[in-house]
């Protein structure tokens, strides 16, 4: 219990940096999102664009293995916002989603960022996926995968340029 009490007080300032970036990434994202699909305001050329950027897919394959895989890994309703006909078509064809390459960018900077809490990253971020199944069965089990894998090439990243 000791050394967990230690590990926390020697890394508090991460915890808590951590914390802000997380949040305030999570806010941009979801107020681009929520008004880029919901809002009242007028839409602007950039909403628009990020919206589309975050919702499409970077590498689709007509593989029919791939195709389960994508069937296994990715929730009911990965893509709702596009619509039920594009999800059941894209959520299978669609081996490498922009959210994964978003991923596997903000993971990079946090393993840069925060080298010391890495195990701590991967738990909350397998949490959010969790919440993610229960919540609105959007989840993409992939999303752990870049995350740790952005983690672990922003710490490379840092050790190499320190």
């Amino acid at each position: 219990m000791d050394s967990i009490q230690n590990h926390i007080k020697e890394h508090y300032t991460d915890y808590a940096l951590a914390s802000v970036l997380g949040y305030i990434i999570w806010e941009t994202t979801a107020y681009i999102f929520l008004d880029a699909n919901y809002g009242t305001t007028q839409k602007s050329a950039f909403k628009q664009t990020m919206n589309d950027f975050l919702w499409g897919c970077a590498c689709e394959t007509e593989n029919p293995i791939l195709h389960s895989l994508g069937d296994m890994t990715k929730g009911s309703k990965y893509f709702f916002i596009r619509g039920k006909e594009y999800n059941d078509i894209y959520r299978k064809k669609c081996l490498i989603t922009n959210y994964h390459i978003a991923h596997f960018l903000m993971y990079i900077v946090f393993g840069f960022l925060f080298p010391n809490i890495i195990p701590e990253l991967i738990v909350v971020s397998s949490l959010f996926e969790v919440f993610e199944y229960y919540y609105c069965n959007c989840e993409d089990i992939m999303d752990i995968f870049y995350n740790i894998l952005g983690l672990y090439v922003g710490k490379y990243i840092r050790e190499k340029m320190c």
